[in-house]
């Protein structure tokens, strides 16, 4: 299968700064998504991703990770090619360790159900 680029759209999320969390921060996910980003972009690596159907969230909060997801959601087509990309740190619930959540910056340990992106409401929301 060959990706159509026209249609192809990304979303990257990356989270480095989690000022809730003693010793939480992750060194280079900026870095991590900026590196990203020029290879989808350069013709001379993978040069599919016109940067204007990308979307970054870098240091976000839950609910700005939220609103950012829907409007790409919202700006997408049946035909498009999606990807969905996370950078940071993951937790599970000791009640369920099926059930990851996706830091965010305002990530706090003891809350994670509502300080957190459920995975699993990630990824219906593209199915």
């Amino acid at each position: 299968m060959t990706l159509d680029h026209s249609h192809t759209k990304v979303i990257l999320i990356g989270n480095s700064e989690f000022p809730y969390w003693p010793d939480g921060d992750i060194k280079n996910i900026e870095v991590n998504l900026e590196k990203l980003i020029d290879v989808l972009c350069d013709a001379r690596m993978v040069g599919i991703i016109n940067p204007g159907n990308m979307v970054v969230l870098a240091n976000k909060s839950r609910v700005d990770i939220q609103v950012g997801r829907s409007d790409f959601i919202n700006s997408c087509k049946p035909e498009d090619n999606l990807i969905i990309y996370y950078a940071g740190h993951g937790l599970i619930d000791i009640d369920n360790i099926d059930e990851l959540y996706l830091a965010t910056n305002d990530t706090r340990i003891t809350n994670k159900r509502i300080t957190c992106v459920p995975s699993e409401e990630l990824k219906s929301a593209f199915w």
